[in-house]
């Protein structure tokens, strides 16, 4: 299984991200001789894609949906020092930190501004607190409608 985590890492002045050296051997694997930036539904950060991969999933892509994602994908490569490289209006617009992190998800790995990362684990946080609350809610009725049902049940006796 591929190693799965976070990664922080600091563009240089000439907008090149290090990759960490086990995301590293993983695009050496798919032979990413071409990679994409494709943004996520979301917005909040970036699938790194094969050009392989992009041609196989990519190719029957809705045209209104489409123009919305490919207007925003930045081709990219990795150079021999194990850098990708991005131009400078994509980082300054996407990045505007120059911090990236590098996340291996078991099927992709994604980039991610850090505060973009870190506003999208606070939304997470809120919506399984939400969840919870609403499952506790629900016990609690379920509770309530069969105490209630026993005492139908015995008045009606």
């Amino acid at each position: 299984m591929d190693f799965i985590g976070v990664y922080e890492r600091k563009m240089d002045d000439k907008c090149r991200i290090s990759i960490p050296i086990c995301l590293l051997d993983t695009l050496r694997k798919q032979g990413a001789s071409g990679l994409f930036l494709v943004p996520s539904a979301d917005r909040y950060h970036f699938d790194l894609f094969s050009s392989d991969y992009i041609e196989e999933n990519f190719a029957n892509l809705e045209y209104e949906r489409g123009s919305t994602i490919f207007g925003r994908i930045q081709k990219t490569n990795i150079d021999a020092a194990g850098r990708l490289q991005i131009s400078k209006d994509f980082a300054r617009k996407n990045f505007p930190s120059s911090h990236v992190l590098f996340i291996k998800t078991p099927n992709v790995i994604q980039i991610w501004d850090p505060v973009n990362f870190e506003e999208a684990e606070k939304a997470e946080i809120r919506v399984l607190h939400n969840w919870n609350k609403l499952a506790k809610a629900a016990k609690q009725e379920e509770t309530d409608l069969l105490s209630f049902i026993k005492s139908e049940h015995h008045t009606v006796r």
